[in-house]
């Protein structure tokens, strides 16, 4: 279950020990505050929902609400089966806020007995208390929930979000950082490349290694314009081999080294390079 719907399903419970713990005057304004909470919790609504199935509410209330032809003073008998009982306090709730059940009359009627108390008491102890406690049985949930208690949790929740939201914000900028100082290197080796390639046509004694070496460098242009690092390594490794016997690349050769290198020391990794590899080789004659 995800956090913010335990929360919400806290909160409905705390709402319900509200109504409990409050006054006759209060108790319209707490009613609509406990169908406002079940609204706002998705998996309380699934499971009165359920109960609603096949609920014949009409009758439920006849049985379940008794004048005694002998005393001629009403009584409240609540049907034994959990998922009436659910179908019936929240019909009975909806029934209030929308001015159907007169509340005054209502409690009057069904909710005064020989006990001290009264009959809003009375109405929270075997209307409301059975209602919250079968749905937080339902959820496995305590029953003593409070509002302070779940507007604590709310913060420490929005607390939580709120940092990982931040820690996601930075990883972006950081991408982002990452993406730039990437395609800043490869504008560089390209430029490099190019100046490289332009070197070689002027040769005037052409090997066959200079073919090879400027297959290789256009072959790094490729990986360039495809932001391929990877690629891009393996040929820079394959013309440093090379290079020892084309002393008109040296110059270009030894810069894209030392963008790479410090490229990687500005704190990426990457296990496929080694600087060992781009060390300058002593040219041989």
């Amino acid at each position: 279950m995800e956090k913010i719907e335990l929360i919400n399903i806290k909160n409905f419970i705390a709402k319900c020990n509200e109504l409990l713990l409050g006054k006759y005057f209060s108790l319209e304004p707490k009613i609509e505050d406990i169908l406002k909470s079940i609204t706002e919790s998705e998996q309380i609504y699934a499971l009165i929902e359920d109960c609603l199935k096949e609920y014949d509410h009409n009758s439920m209330v006849n049985r379940t609400f008794v004048i005694d032809a002998n005393t001629n003073k009403g009584r409240v008998d609540l049907p034994k089966d959990e998922v009436s009982v659910i179908a019936l306090v929240f019909c009975i709730l909806t029934d209030i806020s929308e001015g159907r059940i007169k509340i005054n009359q209502f409690l009057n009627t069904y909710f005064t007995d020989k006990s001290t108390n009264s009959e809003f008491t009375n109405f929270g102890l075997k209307i409301i208390a059975p209602f919250r406690n079968l749905i937080a049985h339902a959820f496995n949930v305590s029953a003593n929930a409070s509002i302070k208690q779940v507007e604590e949790e709310r913060v420490q929740l929005e607390n939580e979000e709120n940092e990982i939201e931040t820690e996601e914000e930075i990883e972006e900028v950081v991408e982002e950082d990452e993406n730039l100082e990437l395609n800043e290197l490869f504008i560089k080796i390209q430029t490099v490349c190019d100046q490289m390639v332009s070197a070689l046509k002027f040769e005037k004694k052409r090997k066959s290694e200079f073919d090879d070496a400027e297959y290789i460098i256009n072959s790094i242009i490729e990986a360039c314009n495809i932001k391929n690092l990877e690629v891009l390594n393996g040929l820079v490794i394959g013309l440093n081999y090379i290079s020892k016997k084309v002393k008109t690349i040296k110059y270009g050769l030894e810069e894209i080294n030392t963008l790479i290198y410090e490229f990687y020391n500005q704190g990426l990794e990457d296990d496929d390079y080694d600087d060992d590899d781009l060390e300058d080789e002593e040219d041989e004659d």
